[in-house]
């Protein structure tokens, strides 16, 4: 019986070995799409940071859209890395403990 799910949403409990210039890359895909210009995301080397300071600095119309389908890639990226996820060594401690 299933007891309890734990997201580990900024992943210390697990690592999912992303290769962030990938998802970079397939994100600013998104972006550029969307509408916004290559010089405001040429800026960012990290897909997680692009994605909360894109948000809180473009005021397009479009954003909310486009965010959403940036979090819908995202989210496909990290799929496909999940089989390579490993534990953190001092996971285990912290979930027995739950």
């Amino acid at each position: 019986m299933l007891q309890c799910v734990i997201f580990d949403f900024d992943q210390t409990l697990v690592d999912l070995k992303l290769d962030d210039k990938k998802i970079l890359n397939e994100i600013i895909g998104v972006y550029l799409k969307g509408g916004l210009s290559r010089e405001t995301l040429n800026k960012y080397q990290d897909p997680h940071v692009m994605i909360g300071q894109i948000s809180e600095s473009i005021s397009s119309p479009n954003i909310n859209n486009v965010q959403k389908a940036v979090y819908k890639k995202l989210a496909e990226c990290e799929i496909r890395y999940i089989d390579r996820a490993t534990i953190f060594p001092t996971s285990n401690k912290v979930l027995e403990k739950l």
